[in-house]
């Protein structure tokens, strides 16, 4: 036999069977087939998602993620078979699913489409994780977002801040009227809602007011000037007008979205801000260099956090 036979019939399998057998971790496995090859796949060195890979030794972690809501007192959520490291319930050994979804959540949940005249559609369809995390969740019932950010995932914002009856909700939650999975009333309504849906309270909104401020230290006549608030898709959303002193109430606001201002005239005005109906200030908005003030998602958040004294406003 050949020093070259002698290569490729010894040497180069004792590399595979190393690699196959030595290398334990997806990282290993990887480095040792860089050190004798060239252009390896990068995608082999991915680590696998802990959610998808996970064994009963493992100890649940919710990982820290950036949160889009305005609601600052999100809660943790772990379901409770994936906490008592249960994987048994609802995976076979080889990690499959003992059955497809929904009938595997039904073993434990009510199945609510056959409680209740009208069903939403995630429900109807039997697309629980549309909503809900199988696993664990930074949001309480394992719901993958919160507040209107979990509606306006599927439902386009534009259209349901047309609607009449949420023209003033602001970051009001979907659910102070409406049921999440359906329900015996056309829009899977609470009961009493008609009574509810007049009264500010109820509804837990909190309202924003504006204020101008003039670099003219003399002032301006700022009666009657119109506000006109279009959406990130260019839509006027909303149109106020200021008092004698420069004052007026916000609407149709809602987190979800990006707003410009614009001023029906020229005014001296650099700054507009933002208040809460005692008057305290939450946020300033700058004028930007198209002469418009811009108060996007971010400013939003922080505004409500600030009402809610979370957070300090911004100078």
């Amino acid at each position: 036999m050949t020093k070259r036979n002698l290569y490729y019939r010894v040497f180069i399998p004792l590399v595979f069977v190393f690699i196959t057998m030595g290398a334990c971790s997806v990282e290993s496995r990887h480095n040792t087939l860089t050190f004798f090859f060239d252009g390896v796949d990068e995608s082999a060195n991915k680590k696998a998602n802990p959610a998808d890979n996970i064994s009963k030794s493992d100890k649940p972690v919710l990982a820290s993620t950036a949160s889009t809501t305005t609601n600052s007192n999100s809660e943790a959520s772990i379901h409770k078979p994936y906490l008592e490291r249960k994987c048994e319930a609802c995976h076979a050994a080889d990690k499959k699913l003992l059955m497809p979804v929904p009938g595997l959540c039904f073993k434990c949940h009510t199945d609510f489409r056959i409680s209740q005249v009208y069903t939403h559609g995630p429900v109807a369809s039997g697309n629980c994780t549309k909503c809900h995390n199988q696993h664990l969740s930074q949001y309480p019932k394992l719901l993958i977002r919160q507040g209107q950010q979990l509606c306006t995932t599927c439902h386009a914002p534009a259209e349901l801040f047309r609607n009449k009856n949420h023209i003033n909700i602001e970051d009001a939650a979907c659910v102070k009227c409406h049921n999440a999975h359906g329900g015996d009333a056309k829009f899977f309504l609470k009961e009493n809602i008609a009574d509810k849906l007049n009264g500010s309270d109820a509804l837990g909104i909190q309202h924003l007011y504006a204020r101008f401020y003039n670099k003219d230290s003399t002032g301006i006549n700022t009666d009657d000037i119109k506000i006109i608030i279009t959406n990130s898709e260019g839509d006027i959303v909303s149109t106020c007008s200021s008092d004698k002193s420069g004052y007026y109430e916000l609407q149709n606001l809602h987190p979800d979205d990006d707003y410009i201002f614009k001023l029906s005239r020229y005014a001296p005005v650099t700054k507009i801000f933002i208040e809460s109906k005692n008057k305290d200030l939450l946020y300033t908005i700058e004028k930007k260099n198209n002469k418009h003030f811009v108060f996007d998602r971010s400013a939003y958040e922080k505004t409500h956090l600030a009402m809610s004294g979370t957070v300090q406003h911004n100078n």
